[in-house]
């Protein structure tokens, strides 16, 4: 019993290490030749690097995600990166070399068609997109070594399969590259250095994993003549993984942070700010900062006294925002609130608020004058409304001579039911007799026939 227990173990884990294996189906002739070509950087490839980088930076500038995910999809950086880590797992120093050249030439030109296009571009405002790139974090490291993985061991397959064009979108090598150069076009440090930053954390781990699973599928090795130096490769890469991965995790750190403060934020101000009747929160902003962080409001409407805002200052804490400073601007009138040192553009608040009300004025107007036409539609539909008056008249009087005259609408009636008054519209014909004393003995059969010509289920006959 126990050697078949043995046995049944030894089959399943020999199953399961079948299943992961990565060295089958693996091209190591074909993956080096592909690997290599995608390394030139000459003729198409260097025009379409220059147009892939001029597209994504249109895409940053206008904010159009679907164009910078095109740019990702024609550029050619994965090329010399993947380069870099394959030659290195192979100790292939001249390849390496290849790779480094071409690696450098591609940033500077990428860099430089971007600077150039933001030069020229009138939009100098930074979008989310452009802004997207400048704060790099641990998140962004993790989806590198993912998709450096996902790329070198898709490439290394005899069938490549369609993997490629998914790690360019999700490693975002081009996209960096574009905003460093409107960083550098637009003179702001802090988005040519953030961007870069971002670019070189995608490029080092992308070919640290390439360098690691292409060693791990025993790809041939050129022998190092030198143990010192190889030595000193190892410790070189080490090093700038290490210089790579620490920055990150703070920048992880803080954007975690600012995340959870700008939630709790927008939930402070949706549960207190934003339930007042008789005040309207027009625009906040919520800046997060490790010590202190500011939640800036501006309102319409009744103003508050100081009693109320510092009674809301106080509910911070409910929050978890102990050390946030709550600062409401007030005006009474639709007009421009005086904001030194503040970014919030007030007049196109006041636009869209004033558009937005005269949009709401004129719904209202449709709407009634809609209602209003529904109800003469109905009531033009109403079979009484539809009746042919002559005609029943004629009928009627040549089956009751007595009748002089007859008329037909509809009537509210209302009637009191204990505490509760019911109402109710009762089609009536009102009939004029000669004689009044015919008309209790016929006003049941006329209300049958009256029914049927109407096609009523009832109709309420009033002599007089």
């Amino acid at each position: 019993m126990p050697n078949t227990f043995t046995y049944l173990l030894k089959r399943l884990w020999d199953e399961i290490t079948r299943l992961f294996s990565l060295h089958l189906d693996t091209d190591e002739a074909g993956t080096t030749e592909n690997v290599k070509k995608s390394i030139e950087f000459r003729g198409g490839n260097l025009w379409a690097l220059i147009f892939a980088c001029l597209i994504a930076s249109i895409g940053l500038n206008t904010n159009s995600t679907a164009v910078v995910i095109g740019a990702m999809l024609i550029s050619p950086l994965m090329g010399p990166i993947v380069g870099v880590g394959f030659s290195v797992a192979t100790n292939d120093f001249g390849t390496l070399k290849y790779s480094l050249r071409n690696l450098v030439l591609m940033i500077v030109l990428s860099i430089g068609a971007a600077a150039i296009y933001f030069l020229m571009s009138p939009l100098k405002e930074p979008t989310a997109e452009l802004i997207a790139r400048t704060q790099p974090s641990l998140y962004d490291v993790l989806i590198a070594v993912l998709g450096g993985v996902v790329g070198i061991v898709a490439s290394s397959r005899h069938d490549r399969g369609n993997a490629i064009p998914g790690v360019a979108i999700a490693t975002a090598l081009m996209p960096p590259l574009c905003t460093a150069g409107y960083g550098l076009a637009t003179l702001q440090l802090e988005f040519f250095m953030g961007a870069f930053y971002l670019f070189f954390i995608n490029s080092i781990f992308i070919a640290l994993t390439t360098m690691i699973v292409v060693r791990s599928l025993q790809f041939p090795q050129i022998e190092f003549l030198d143990k010192k130096r190889e030595k000193q490769m190892k410790w070189a890469i080490l090093f700038i993984v290490v210089v790579t991965v620490v920055p990150s995790i703070f920048t992880a750190i803080h954007v975690v942070n600012e995340a959870i403060f700008t939630r709790r934020a927008k939930d402070f101000v949706s549960e207190n700010l934003m339930m007042m009747d008789k005040s309207e929160v027009l625009q906040y902003k919520a800046k997060y900062a490790s010590d202190s962080s500011v939640i800036e409001v501006i309102m319409f409407g009744e103003e508050l006294s100081d009693e109320r805002i510092a009674e809301f200052s106080r509910k911070l804490k409910n929050y978890e925002l102990e050390h946030t400073f709550l600062d409401i601007h007030q005006s009474t009138e639709k007009r421009p609130i005086d904001l030194p040192q503040q970014n919030f553009d007030v007049s196109k608040y006041e636009e869209i608020y004033r558009r937005k009300t005269e949009e709401i004025e004129s719904r209202e107007s449709q709407i009634r004058e809609l209602r209003e036409e529904i109800a003469r539609m109905k009531e033009a539909q109403h079979p009484i409304h539809k009746a042919n008056l002559d005609k029943i008249s004629r009928k009627i009087a040549a089956l009751y001579p007595d009748i002089e005259a007859i008329g037909l609408s509809e009537v509210v009636k209302s009637s009191q039911l204990q505490d509760s008054v019911i109402t109710d519209t009762l089609p009536t014909a009102l009939i004029h007799w000669k004689n009044n004393r015919q008309a209790d003995k016929y006003t049941q059969n006329l209300s049958r026939y009256l029914q049927l010509e109407l096609g009523l289920d009832t109709v309420e006959v009033v002599n007089y």
